[in-house]
């Protein structure tokens, strides 16, 4: 039945603007995408086409993208199944609450086929996993590209928190770097960055205190090699006919129906969520055995759960939450997107290599403005936190304290630190200048 409606979308923005550099200008667009009846839209998109950069909405419909840009720019907003609306940048200086109404496509809502069939009546899962799953491969990037990213790390050792981490930085994938192992190319470079931690269990004297195969160090680009590993050796890598299929339930999300299937293979079992019109992956959330892990040096089982964006039909990694428990640790990593560049990244192989050479030991630097320019949802165990890690203090004391200091307080040199600081800052550089 081919159903046509008209409905409503708002979107209330804050706009923050902190720089004027030339022509261009640093914005952070702050905003939340709802429905006519007030039900967020996750997954939207925002794109700024002329600087090749975009960010989606959370699940609860709210967004941040950080840009460079010129004020006669345009931003473009869509989502699945409504028709897409172009602002110039400029309309947003003035009107903080400037309200943008986006009208629905009309589009099939219940008979959605592949191949000409419904997958809930005649198709095979495994056949419509095979269509997703080249769907999927065909919208990877072959190229290389950098985002502005969020990490957070947190570690319970017999029941209370011993260690919390943040970290604004930049997540590089440089695929076409041939004269790296694969799973090396993906990486977490740490920019401005909290730290609360109590002892040195998860340091140097991790290994001797608990008779650990190896120290611990902040692990702000796990998250990023697992879905390597998923691409590389899961259910989604060519190993994919060799899972068990099924088709575990249908829902709508926002009006358009989602196929959720079922798959179990030999390291991966889970299910994974597409939408039926254009066979884009949603979500996917999976117990894996393939994820290697800190302080421990072995493989534990995970569970993961990660989210995807796609933008000019190309996907990206858009929130990943790993989690495991192993002798009496409770191990939480997060990494969110904030802004993805979407179009090639240019960086030398010396360059990248130059970067990597600094980011498994982080300088610990904290500065507040650009978190509360960013306004990073709190934990929702913060109190909690605060409780374990800063009983007589507050975690904000504890993240100055520790800024100006190395994680590993043996690269302690002035020399390192400069080095350090002028890596970064040449990764950031390109971000905000590359297209």
């Amino acid at each position: 039945m081919l159903l046509k409606k008209s409905s409503l979308v708002y979107i209330l923005f804050t706009v923050l603007i902190y720089s004027l550099q030339a022509q261009n200008v640093d914005y952070t667009l702050r905003g939340r995408i709802l429905d006519q009846g007030q039900t967020p839209l996750e997954g939207a998109t925002i794109i700024c086409s002329n600087k090749g950069i975009g960010t989606t909405t959370d699940k609860n419909g709210f967004f941040n993208l950080s840009l460079r840009a010129a004020p006669e720019d345009v931003l473009s907003f869509s989502f699945l199944g409504y028709k897409e609306k172009k602002i110039n940048i400029h309309s947003f200086l003035n009107l903080p609450n400037l309200i943008i109404y986006l009208e629905e496509d009309t589009i099939m809502l219940d008979e959605i086929i592949v191949g000409n069939k419904n997958l809930d009546d005649e198709i095979s899962p495994k056949y419509f996993f095979k269509k997703m799953y080249e769907s999927f491969t065909n919208s990877l990037p072959n190229y290389n590209y950098i985002s502005k990213a969020y990490y957070k790390e947190k570690i319970k050792y017999n029941g209370k928190y011993v260690l919390f981490a943040q970290s604004l930085g930049y997540a590089i994938n440089m695929g076409n770097l041939h004269n790296a192992s694969y799973l090396s190319r993906y990486k977490f470079f740490y920019k401005n960055t909290k730290l609360a931690n109590i002892d040195s269990l998860w340091k140097e004297g991790a290994k001797k205190k608990y008779n650990l195969e190896y120290d611990y160090w902040l692990n702000g680009s796990a998250n990023l090699n697992q879905y390597l590993r998923l691409i590389k050796y899961g259910v989604l890598s060519k190993k994919w006919k060799k899972y068990d299929f099924g088709l575990d339930s249908i829902y709508y999300k926002n009006h358009q129906k989602v196929y959720r299937l079922s798959f179990k293979g030999e390291k991966y079992n889970g299910y994974i969520d597409c939408f039926a019109m254009d066979l884009k992956i949603l979500k996917i959330n999976y117990d894996t055995t393939d994820f290697p892990t800190n302080p421990f040096g072995k493989y534990i089982k995970t569970n993961v759960s990660i989210s995807l964006h796609y933008f000019n039909d190309k996907v990206f990694l858009s929130n990943m939450t790993s989690s495991y428990n192993f002798e009496k640790t409770y191990h939480v990593n997060t990494t969110k997107i904030i802004s993805q560049k979407f179009n090639e990244f240019k960086m030398t192989p010396d360059e990248y290599w130059g970067a990597n050479a600094i980011s498994r030991n982080p300088y610990i630097f904290y500065s507040p403005n650009e978190w509360q320019r960013l306004r990073i949802e709190n934990d929702s165990k913060i109190d909690i936190i605060n409780r374990d890690l800063a009983p007589k203090t507050t975690l904000e004391i504890q993240y100055m304290n520790n800024s100006g200091k190395w994680f590993y307080p043996s690269n302690n040199s002035s020399s390192y630190k400069n080095q350090f600081l002028k890596k970064i800052k040449q990764v950031e550089n390109k971000f905000n200048l590359n297209r």
